[in-house]
């Protein structure tokens, strides 16, 4: 792992983020690719459905009303937390100003794309007529994994070689992304999940390694919990290890809502906290300073000090006012 010292930190406060809106074409990279995204899977779905071939988890959904009227509820209640993350998410990138965290409205996007194809409501009830739209998961799925690898450089103050490593990571899975059409030996389900694995191993690596100098690793690693322990938790119930329930059946929805929500609450209070204008100031937000934001700690923990060492009677504060004589001969003396 990177050194996360003084002199790399202020390093990396010295170097422009990826995402900085001095970086013209970065700046609006996230739109970019969620709308290559849709413009791409529209095309296979429209064109080409066949090249999509068949999803092995997906070969028992079936068109028709789902059992019963509280499975109808859940899948809209967590259709609905996923939409108000998704929307929460893109609401602080335009008031602060920060197209960076537009990476998690595309992790978002992909996520919600998942729960309407594995819960069976699109199905049932966007795309009655169009059963190729969930073969689209060959697509959203890698779409999660480059979004999630391309908001961690943004949101962590990251080395060079991780951040290399990862972008790496995210340029395999738009590698595996374009060739979902063309069946190449060795391309498919399971070498997705090793490079989702092998990426998520890393990424939480990266993050403990930061969580006690870095205020940002906490939230990303609580975040990155609530993601991990739903995939968990979903992976043993279609596995048959965990008992068939309704929270067992959306857990890994459930964890990347509260994991967005948790990070773009983090994001946005930090970044408010980091000398951020006024809210009717129409300048935009500074850009983010980690060493800023570390000196900030350092002056919090020493103010906490002292509060403790008043309240223990440990420490005690003195005050020595300045005498000023004065008189006709001599203008002042102080002692």
């Amino acid at each position: 792992m990177d050194s996360t010292g003084p002199e790399t930190t202020q390093k990396i406060a010295s170097t422009p983020l990826p995402f900085d809106a001095s970086n013209g074409f970065y700046r609006w990279l996230p739109l970019i690719v969620l709308i290559f995204a849709i413009a791409y899977g529209w095309l296979l779905a429209a064109l080409t459905p066949q090249a999509l071939g068949s999803v092995h988890w997906l070969s028992s959904l079936e068109t028709g009303l789902p059992q019963d009227l509280m499975a109808l509820v859940r899948q809209v209640f967590i259709g609905g937390i996923l939409a108000f993350a998704l929307l929460f998410n893109l609401a602080v990138v335009f008031m602060l100003q920060r197209p960076g965290l537009a990476w998690l409205s595309v992790f978002m996007a992909g996520v919600l794309h998942c729960q309407l194809v594995l819960e069976q409501f699109g199905l049932w009830f966007i795309w009655p007529d169009q059963p190729q739209y969930n073969a689209l998961l060959h697509i959203s799925l890698p779409l999660c994994l480059i979004a999630l690898c391309e908001f961690t450089p943004h949101f962590l103050p990251l080395g060079r070689r991780s951040r290399r490593i990862i972008h790496v990571i995210s340029l395999l899975a738009f590698l595996h992304l374009l060739a979902t059409p063309v069946n190449i030996s060795g391309v498919g389900e399971a070498s997705f999940l090793g490079l989702a694995l092998a990426g998520g191993a890393f990424i939480l690596l990266v993050v403990l390694s930061q969580i006690r100098q870095h205020v940002l690793a906490r939230y990303y690693g609580l975040a990155f919990l609530a993601i991990l322990v739903g995939a968990v938790i979903s992976f043993l119930h279609t596995t048959g290890w965990a008992p068939s329930t309704s929270f067992a059946e959306s857990a890994f929805f459930l964890g990347a809502a509260a994991g967005s929500v948790i990070l773009t609450t983090g994001a946005a209070s930090l970044l408010s906290s980091a000398g951020a204008a006024s809210a009717n100031d129409s300048r935009g937000l500074p850009g983010y300073d980690p060493a800023l934001t570390e000196r900030q700690d350092q002056q919090q923990r020493l103010m906490l000090e002292v509060e403790n060492g008043l309240a223990r009677n440990s420490m005690w504060l003195e005050y020595q006012p300045k005498v000023r004589i004065r008189d006709a001969k001599v203008r002042s003396v102080e002692a």
